[in-house]
């Protein structure tokens, strides 16, 4: 009686074991734990706040004393971002008369640490325009990728504001000068979406709202290879407003490129990633939709680059 008594008991205790494991599995916090605590991407800004991402780990194979780069620059120097106020756009970062940086307690508010936010992976600036007093805050965090719990993930977010009393026509674009090492010119796997299968863009290509999929994938010459490394750029992230149009593209030559692909003084018409085959240049190009905003309305934009993914920004529900 006692050895049957005594193995229900066992029985029983296994169970709960098991059932609160399992229950250990499905819990997102528990899922949401980092495996250590070590950056595996760092991010260097430069003075007018671009910023560039280096795997600090990783060593670029022509040159061992270098960390792997996953934009051209280390600080971002051929990456930029437009604004776009009424039909005139501004350069973010660039200070010229009525466009500034804002000042807050008398600190310039360029590269400070994200209040609530890890001050070693967390960074924003905030630069406004006299013209449609329009603010945008650009925030840049080093996140855990969801599947692989390490910290190899950059959020970036911009929100825009209307702080007129007049209604504004405001839209953002983003260029990213893609890289993987010595690698200037990577191809783009992109994922089955609006109706259309999965390819692999080494030319260009542009995708409007409707097909734009939730990541792409920044590849090799050879993108079967398991141990190339990928960079992937997050395109949808919930509670953040979707992408009005992605374009994959040869770089345009110029760091201060505009908005691309119109007739605006500055604009560039998008080519191939391989117009030179022997020295083959891309970027990615995110655009967010020139729209009205009432006045006092705000705006929340975001993306994701780096060796892994997110769905949503730490904390969202």
């Amino acid at each position: 009686m006692m050895c049957i008594f005594k193995r229900k008991t066992l029985f029983a205790a296994l169970l709960v074991l098991a059932v609160c494991g399992a229950w250990r599995l499905a819990d997102p916090a528990a899922a949401a734990e980092p495996l250590d605590h070590i950056n595996r991407i760092h991010v260097q800004f430069s003075e007018q706040q671009r910023f560039g991402f280096v795997c600090p780990r990783v060593r670029e194979p022509n040159d061992p004393e270098r960390p792997l780069r996953l934009t051209r620059d280390e600080r971002g120097i051929t990456n930029n971002t437009v604004v776009r106020i009424d039909g005139y756009e501004y350069i973010y970062g660039v200070e010229i008369p009525g466009v500034r940086y804002v000042r807050e307690q008398g600190k310039i508010m360029k590269e400070v640490p994200i209040p609530g936010k890890d001050k070693d992976r967390s960074w924003q600036s905030v630069w406004e325009t006299d013209f449609g007093r329009t603010r945008v805050t650009q925030s840049v965090e080093i996140v855990l990728g969801e599947q692989t719990r390490l910290y190899d993930t950059a959020l970036v977010k911009y929100q825009i504001w209307n702080r007129d009393k007049q209604p504004h026509t405001v839209g953002l674009r983003f260029m990213l000068d893609t890289c993987l090492g010595a690698n200037q010119g990577p191809s783009f796997q992109v994922p089955a979406s609006g109706g259309k299968a999965a390819r692999l863009v080494d030319k260009m290509e542009a995708i409007d709202a409707k097909d734009v999929p939730d990541f792409v994938q920044a590849v090799g010459d050879d993108p079967k290879d398991p141990k190339a490394t990928t960079a992937v750029v997050g395109l949808k992230l919930k509670d953040f407003e979707p992408l009005d149009k992605v374009v994959m593209c040869r770089w345009p030559r110029n760091s201060e490129a505009r908005w691309g692909g119109g007739k605006n003084a500055g604009d560039f018409a998008f080519e191939a990633i391989d117009k030179d085959p022997k020295a083959k240049d891309s970027c990615i190009l995110l655009y967010w939709a020139a729209s009205k905003m009432e006045p006092d309305a705000k705006r929340e934009l975001a993306f994701s680059y780096g060796l892994g993914r997110i769905t949503k920004a730490p904390g969202a529900k």
